[in-house]
């Protein structure tokens, strides 16, 4: 299992790997400005501002390149030199804050050889953080691209931790099927109804499933996702996951999403 936690950092330090070895910056994530464009997945949601340690014509370098990719970034000349705790791995990337805010309630302790599925993985941050907090986990995406930017994520944030099972699968296609059950099922933004009919199947008695994903209201505001189909609406919280029983259900506005945030247990 990873010794270490996975801590939120602030900034980006975009020096040569080696130059931030010999001088680390506290509170900085260090991606080679060289490097960059191929670790995009490794920064903060893109409405963002991502401030950059001052460090001379590299980071103003770094900061024309993200701009030019849509991103927000800027100058930060306040920040310290210094060595992070050794039990600290630093991210600036985040999995899903409903995540976060439920993992260590849902599960203080963890169960014997804790096993979690995520389901529509995308770039796998979600399963790199389940994988950094002792879980074995199952991760499944249709997007070979995708799970590539998981797999190095994985190497790169956790890499004592328990490996990560990644599976390239089409789930509008087929149903997986699965060896073992899972004590914990994610499903986030990837709205599957004749899969999630299945999910209690897959989950152990006591075992949890916790989503997320968009509603009407969301797509009625911004014109995503694309089609109606791919939201809920008001009252089918109730239907979606049957053989499972919810403990937990809010429709709201979740910073700027207005999104079903959903948890349910199989009794």
């Amino acid at each position: 299992m990873n010794a270490q936690r996975l801590v939120s950092y602030r900034l980006l330090d975009p020096r040569l790997a080696e130059t931030a070895r010999e001088n680390p910056i506290l509170q900085a994530v260090n991606i080679p400005f060289l490097e960059l464009e191929s670790r995009m997945h490794e920064l903060p949601p893109r409405d963002e501002l991502i401030p950059v340690a001052s460090t001379g014509e590299v980071a103003e370098e770094c900061i024309a390149f993200l701009n030019s990719q849509g991103r927000k970034a800027a100058l930060e000349p306040a920040y310290q030199y210094g060595e992070a705790p050794p039990s600290e791995q630093g991210r600036l990337w985040r999995p899903n804050a409903f995540l976060m805010e439920q993992l260590d309630s849902l599960f203080p302790d963890l169960p014997d050889e804790p096993r979690a599925l995520d389901i529509g993985c995308g770039s796998g941050r979600d399963a790199v953080y389940l994988a950094a907090h002792g879980w074995r986990v199952t991760a499944i995406d249709r997007l070979p691209d995708a799970l590539e930017r998981g797999i190095d994520l994985e190497a790169r944030y956790a890499p004592d931790a328990l490996p990560i099972e990644w599976i390239a699968l089409d789930l509008d296609e087929s149903l997986p099927s699965f060896k073992h059950s899972f004590h914990l099922i994610t499903c986030f933004f990837y709205l599957n109804r004749p899969l999630l009919k299945q999910a209690h199947r897959w989950l152990k008695p006591g075992g949890i499933l916790i989503m997320e994903t968009f509603t009407r209201t969301h797509r009625s505001r911004f014109g995503k996702p694309s089609s109606d189909h791919l939201t809920v609406e008001a009252g089918e919280e109730a239907t979606l996951l049957p053989g499972l029983q919810p403990i937990w259900a809010e429709m709201a506005w979740h910073e700027t999403l207005h999104t079903l945030q959903l948890l349910a247990i199989r009794m």
